[in-house]
């Protein structure tokens, strides 16, 4: 696994782990179709100094959407219909699923790392701004197919923004 992999992942794990990170995601997947991968995905290159132009951002969603449709979408739908079942063999079910999920999220970040890393991309946390994280949420919330979206998941990207910035703050030891 490439270093910045590992990296990746420990940021993403991080920040959707920080307060209030999972209750936003979840409400722009579930009410507006986002893929939170490719949100943090984001956050993550602008934070590490890489603003994504529009032809960048089609190239991420055309690798990104089709894995979400055809892997982690009806995986996510799989492990949710098992949450909802009792007993000790679903609950065995239901973390097998979310493991599953999750390694098919993690695939995806590979996928799209490697897409910023044949762009030259070099991730340095001190060359990025939660101004390019913002600029590149909303590039990604304006190529969604629905008119007037940003203006209504601002306040949630704002809130991923902050709690990334800090989360890498404290791993910079900034």
């Amino acid at each position: 696994m490439h270093q910045d992999d590992t990296e990746l992942w420990a940021f993403v794990t991080g920040v959707y782990a920080a307060s209030g990170t999972e209750k936003v995601s979840l409400k722009l997947q579930d009410e507006f179709g986002a893929d939170v991968v490719m949100v943090l995905f984001l956050v993550w290159l602008g934070l590490g100094g890489k603003q994504v132009n529009l032809q960048e951002m089609e190239a991420l969603r055309d690798m990104a959407v089709p894995w979400q449709q055809a892997v982690i979408g009806p995986q996510r739908r799989v492990r949710r219909q098992l949450k909802k079942l009792k007993g000790r063999r679903a609950e065995e079910k239901y973390a097998a699923a979310k493991s599953s999920e999750l390694a098919a999220e993690r695939r995806e970040l590979a996928s799209l790392l490697s897409a910023a890393l044949a762009w030259g991309f070099a991730f340095d946390l001190g060359a990025g701004s939660k101004a390019a994280a913002k600029a590149n949420l909303r590039s990604y919330f304006e190529t969604v197919d629905a008119p007037g979206l940003w203006p209504r998941v601002r306040e949630s990207a704002d809130l991923i923004v902050d709690r990334a910035a800090a989360w890498a703050g404290r791993r910079a030891g900034l």
